[in-house]
């Protein structure tokens, strides 16, 4: 029998978790040492080493916690970051971050080739007054067409011993009552007003079904409750008399129930305060 047919494959992820797992073993460094070292949890560095951190967490908190722990370990973080994102790509599709040096300067040159010679300025600037002339005369004549129609229209009624009455209606205009108001959208935080807000009496009564492993935060009425990863099928359930707030690491990976309603999930992605009052949910 091929001893090749019973061989691992590893991929990258293997790889890059494997020269983690080296250099921790070289400086004869336990899990537990490096987690109060590095105030990372140790389900996180388990699965980095082992290759399964994108399992748990998104991208975003995959590369923060490669960084982190490659320069505790004094690897060289940029190349573990870059064979990171190679294995992203190909996985995924999703581009690595670009560098922001040089998208300053493409927008220096762009904006270089933007500015204007003295003759372009000057010709701008001609047009500019003949407009704001021609707005001025415009603004006049009409000016004057209504008052020579005011004086017409008093002359008139002067002659017919009327006074002239105008009569104004206004009509206001209500949204449907039966459509939630979304409102608009302010320093990146997005709310919905429930339909028909819970009652002050009422309690807000949460629970939260974990779909996928993903880590979370909870704190009710001001009280931080727990942080901790939570397993695929985990259900916790809450109970707050004012606010809730919940800190998603993916937010596709938790399914909410408020009150004996579905809210489902509460989106994509990672979301870092998630507010739960009786008005409705804000997302900042």
């Amino acid at each position: 029998m091929d001893s090749n047919s019973s061989a691992v494959v590893k991929t990258p992820m293997m790889a890059i978790g494997e020269k983690l797992r080296t250099a921790r073993e070289n400086k004869a460094l336990t899990i537990d040492q490096v987690r109060k070292a590095t105030h990372i949890y140790s389900e996180v560095l388990t699965a980095l080493e082992d290759g399964r951190c994108d399992e748990m967490l998104n991208s975003t908190y995959v590369r923060s916690f490669l960084k982190k722990y490659t320069a505790f370990l004094g690897l060289d973080s940029d190349a573990i970051l870059k064979e990171y994102s190679a294995h992203l790509q190909e996985r995924t599709g999703e581009a690595p971050p670009q560098p922001v040096a040089p998208k300053i300067e493409e927008k220096k040159q762009k904006a270089e080739a933007k500015k204007l010679t003295p003759e372009e300025m000057g010709t701008i600037r001609k047009i500019m007054i003949v407009s704001f002339a021609a707005l001025l005369i415009a603004f006049f004549l009409f000016s004057m067409f209504i008052v020579g129609k005011k004086i017409a229209a008093s002359f008139k009624h002067a002659g017919n011993g009327k006074t002239a009455k105008t009569s104004v209606k206004s009509k206001t205009v209500t949204p449907p009552k039966d459509i939630p108001q979304k409102k608009a959208s302010q320093d990146k935080e997005d709310s919905v007003v429930f339909k028909e807000p819970l009652s002050k009496r009422s309690p807000l009564y949460l629970v939260l079904k974990i779909k996928q492993p993903v880590l979370v935060k909870v704190r009710k009425d001001g009280v931080t409750l727990f942080e901790r990863f939570m397993p695929k099928g985990q259900v916790e359930s809450f109970r707050a008399t004012d606010k809730i707030e919940l800190a998603i690491g993916k937010a596709e990976a938790v399914e909410l129930t408020l009150n004996g309603k579905s809210l489902g999930s509460p989106g994509r992605g990672p979301i870092k305060n998630l507010e739960i009052t009786r008005k409705g949910i804000k997302i900042k």
